[in-house]
């Protein structure tokens, strides 16, 4: 996991890369991420994105995974509403 306010920086050819793994892996951009919701269920989390033209994801977590806090940092650091 990446310290606070850090960012991550990918290779050429590595977004690529990674979304070629399996068929399930995303690559949103986050200037196409009109909307986030984030939910916590007693096992597991839920991100909802609304994406420009109106195109809806979600994604899950287990709750052990503790992705709801991080997620919600880098979202505001986006400037996406939640």
């Amino acid at each position: 996991m990446l310290a606070n306010g850090e960012k991550r920086q990918f290779g050429v050819g590595e977004v690529e890369r990674l979304q070629g793994e399996h068929k399930s892996n995303l690559w949103i951009p986050a200037d196409e991420i009109v909307l986030a919701g984030i939910r916590n269920g007693p096992l597991s989390g839920r991100l909802a994105l609304t994406l420009k033209g109106r195109r809806r994801v979600k994604l899950m977590w287990l709750r052990a995974d503790r992705a709801s806090e991080p997620l919600k940092k880098a979202l505001a650091s986006w400037g996406i509403p939640l």
